[in-house]
């Protein structure tokens, strides 16, 4: 598994996280593309893959920015999700393994991750972790919010805009 850091910040990246019933997919829409800009950097963005569903990162400071990707909701398993307590903060890779454009980083590691969904508060975890709730919640992006276990991702968390 890959280690992540994490420190809190009010500093999220701001926008709407959607889903797009046709695409079957999240998709993340920042407010200020000036603001996104400036936090990705100059060497642009690459992402990490968990099954289909795709952490976006900056290469140049290897922060964790925003989740999107296919994800059909109508092959999860229904759960009743109880309310994330989560801090805003930011995610980094500890990594040197180098991040190219365009070319996703695979970092489900072999793991089984399941796709849970919860029709009333419209929450959507995806986890490998059987204790996926003992995760110390970070959100990165508006509606995306990160689970980490002794600093490795535990399962993301989605609630999008409708």
């Amino acid at each position: 598994m890959y280690r992540m850091f994490y420190k809190k910040t009010e500093d999220i990246i701001e926008g709407k996280l959607v889903y797009r019933q046709g695409d079957y997919s999240f998709d993340f829409i920042p407010f200020s593309t000036d603001k996104f800009d400036t936090i990705v950097g100059e060497q642009s963005t690459t992402s990490l893959l968990i099954n289909t569903l795709q952490i976006e990162i900056s290469i140049q400071s290897k922060r964790l920015l925003y989740i999107w990707g296919y994800c059909p909701l109508f092959n999860y398993q229904e759960a009743d999700i109880p309310e994330i307590k989560f801090e805003d903060g930011e995610i980094t890779l500890l990594s040197d393994a180098a991040l190219d454009i365009g070319v996703s980083m695979n970092i489900s590691n072999g793991l089984k991750w399941s796709l849970y969904g919860d029709k009333k508060t419209g929450w959507s975890v995806v986890t490998y972790h059987d204790k996926w709730q003992n995760s110390k919640f970070i959100r990165i992006a508006n509606g995306c919010i990160v689970g980490l276990i002794d600093m490795q991702i535990s399962c993301l968390c989605l609630n999008p805009d409708t």
